[in-house]
């Protein structure tokens, strides 16, 4: 059997992705039940194992936005954000504005990604992704280098300035006024 991408033919099949409404009726429909994906640029991208560290630092990240924001936001966490027409991530952390109609958010104001083994796609194709979408902050939490990646200023489908911040920092966001965030409790104690 001939892969019709590898295909020499000039008649060769090509891949078509999924859209992101296709694939939220998939869901609808009960497929990928317990199956760590999400949609990305029309692919179905298998998500890494939660190691407790990466628990844990999503947990603290949720719990100290969540006492410092007000009812205009919630806090999301692996849930899909709907940035692209054929692409769904699901950020381990996002805070979105309230809609009381319960829809799945387009916007947010602040996307985490926590990365033990996935920086060098989350600093690729998820900045790119997320600065396409006009997210204003993006940050990384790299668990193994103890330290957050903090992108801004989206601008023409990349961020236009990155800033990397210790485990000692002190973070604020963009578009969210007096919220600060401790970096240290982010990383879980070095056995």
């Amino acid at each position: 059997m001939v892969d019709a991408m590898e295909s020499s033919d000039d008649h060769a099949g090509r891949v078509r992705g999924l859209r992101r409404s296709e694939y939220e009726q998939l869901i609808a429909l009960g497929a990928f039940h317990d199956e760590p994906i999400e949609l990305v640029r029309g692919a179905l991208v298998t998500m890494s194992p939660q190691g407790e560290p990466h628990a844990w630092s999503t947990a603290e990240l949720h719990r100290s936005l969540v006492k410092q924001l007000d009812d205009e936001w919630q806090v999301r966490s692996h849930s899909g954000l709907a940035v692209a027409d054929d692409s769904m991530p699901e950020p381990d952390v996002a805070v979105v504005p309230f809609d009381p109609e319960r829809r799945r958010p387009t916007a947010a104001v602040l996307v985490v990604e926590v990365s033990f083994s996935s920086l060098r796609f989350d600093r690729g194709v998820k900045a790119a992704l997320y600065a396409e979408a006009g997210v204003p902050t993006y940050w990384i939490v790299d668990l193994v280098g103890r330290r957050v990646h903090v992108h801004t200023e989206p601008r023409d489908g990349s961020y236009q300035r990155l800033a990397t911040h210790p485990a000692g920092a002190s973070l604020s966001i963009d578009g969210l006024p007096g919220v600060v965030v401790a970096t240290a409790p982010l990383f879980p104690p070095e056995p």
